[in-house]
Protein backbone atom coordinates (compact mmCIF):
# COMPACT_ATOMS: atom_id res chain seq x y z
CA UNK A 1 0.00 0.00 0.00
CA UNK A 2 1.41 3.31 -0.66
CA UNK A 3 0.19 6.53 1.11
CA UNK A 4 1.29 9.99 -0.78
CA UNK A 5 0.44 13.67 -0.49
CA UNK A 6 0.16 15.88 -3.59
CA UNK A 7 -0.97 13.23 -5.40
CA UNK A 8 2.04 11.47 -5.95
CA UNK A 9 4.86 13.90 -5.77
CA UNK A 10 6.01 12.52 -2.57
CA UNK A 11 5.77 8.62 -0.83
CA UNK A 12 5.04 8.96 2.19
CA UNK A 13 4.63 5.11 3.04
CA UNK A 14 5.28 1.92 1.63
CA UNK A 15 3.91 -1.03 3.44
CA UNK A 16 4.27 -4.56 2.69
CA UNK A 17 2.79 -7.90 4.01
CA UNK A 18 -0.35 -6.72 5.31
CA UNK A 19 -2.30 -8.82 7.78
CA UNK A 20 -5.76 -7.34 7.05
CA UNK A 21 -7.47 -4.79 4.94
CA UNK A 22 -6.94 -1.80 7.46
CA UNK A 23 -3.99 0.24 8.32
CA UNK A 24 -3.03 2.89 10.97
CA UNK A 25 -0.21 4.84 9.92
CA UNK A 26 2.42 4.24 12.29
CA UNK A 27 2.71 8.15 12.48
CA UNK A 28 0.89 11.32 13.11
CA UNK A 29 -0.60 13.12 9.50
CA UNK A 30 -0.52 16.56 8.95
CA UNK A 31 -4.17 17.75 9.92
CA UNK A 32 -6.71 19.51 6.67
CA UNK A 33 -4.21 17.84 4.36
CA UNK A 34 -5.24 15.07 1.18
CA UNK A 35 -3.77 11.80 1.03
CA UNK A 36 -3.80 9.54 -1.86
CA UNK A 37 -3.62 6.06 -1.86
CA UNK A 38 -3.94 2.69 -3.89
CA UNK A 39 -2.83 -1.26 -3.46
CA UNK A 40 -1.87 -3.77 -5.63
CA UNK A 41 -1.54 -7.01 -4.79
CA UNK A 42 1.81 -9.18 -4.83
CA UNK A 43 2.52 -13.31 -5.09
CA UNK A 44 5.85 -15.33 -5.28
CA UNK A 45 6.52 -14.44 -8.85
CA UNK A 46 4.49 -11.68 -9.93
CA UNK A 47 2.65 -8.23 -8.79
CA UNK A 48 -0.75 -7.09 -9.41
CA UNK A 49 -1.58 -3.80 -11.01
CA UNK A 50 -2.02 -0.71 -8.98
CA UNK A 51 -5.32 -0.40 -7.80
CA UNK A 52 -7.63 3.16 -8.89
CA UNK A 53 -6.02 5.80 -6.86
CA UNK A 54 -8.51 7.02 -4.02
CA UNK A 55 -7.89 10.00 -1.42
CA UNK A 56 -8.91 10.98 1.50
CA UNK A 57 -8.48 14.12 3.76
CA UNK A 58 -7.39 14.09 6.92
CA UNK A 59 -9.85 15.95 9.84
CA UNK A 60 -8.54 19.43 11.91
CA UNK A 61 -7.24 17.65 15.67
CA UNK A 62 -10.07 18.40 17.90
CA UNK A 63 -9.48 20.05 21.13
CA UNK A 64 -11.11 18.44 24.29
Amino acid sequence: MNYLKNKFASLILDKQNLPDTSLITPFDLDYNTKYFWRVHTKGAENQGDWSVVRNFTSTIKSVI
